[in-house]
């Protein structure tokens, strides 16, 4: 059941990411008002004089359509409309997997909020991740918890 919750939020959410792929140009050229903010990224506002973005892609419109339409779409939807204040929950599983870690899975339950991360390493440097439901873990009472679902079975894998 939380599985289908997570995959019709989702629906919505890939509905914006179409949209974006349209409306991201616009979007970095007036600097993500209004409507278009929900495309933007309210962590790293200021694309032009950030070196967070310098260090991930560059500074030019094309880096900036990647990222906004392809990497890292409908961000600010994500974290702040479908987002949740962090609570107190219980994990099931490694807490330690990452595809810089290693593999592994866990479950956490924070009713009615979830969040299930799975990474399955198939050779030395790739691996299966799948995350969704809404990144609780290691986040401090209060802070926004963004939804995410993420099936990406070409994951560069770096773990142990």
């Amino acid at each position: 059941m939380r599985c289908l919750i997570a995959f019709i939020i989702k629906l919505l959410d890939l509905t914006l990411m179409v949209l974006g792929l349209f409306l991201v140009p616009l979007g970095i050229l007036i600097g993500f008002k209004g409507p278009l903010w929900l495309w933007g990224n309210d962590d790293h506002p200021d694309w032009e004089n950030n070196k967070f973005w310098a260090n991930k892609c560059g500074t030019s419109f094309w880096c900036a359509y990647k990222w906004f339409a392809l990497r890292n779409p409908t961000f600010n939807f994500a974290k702040y409309v479908l987002g949740v204040k962090a609570r107190g929950y219980i994990l099931k599983g490694n807490p330690n997997i990452g595809d810089k870690k290693e593999g592994g899975s866990y479950w956490i339950h924070a009713n009615p909020f979830f969040e299930y991360y799975l990474i399955k390493p198939y050779s030395a440097t790739r691996c299966i991740r799948i995350r969704f439901g809404w990144k609780l873990h290691n986040k401090n009472l209060g802070e926004t918890c963004q939804f995410c679902f993420v099936i990406n079975p070409f994951m560069p894998y770096s773990g142990i």
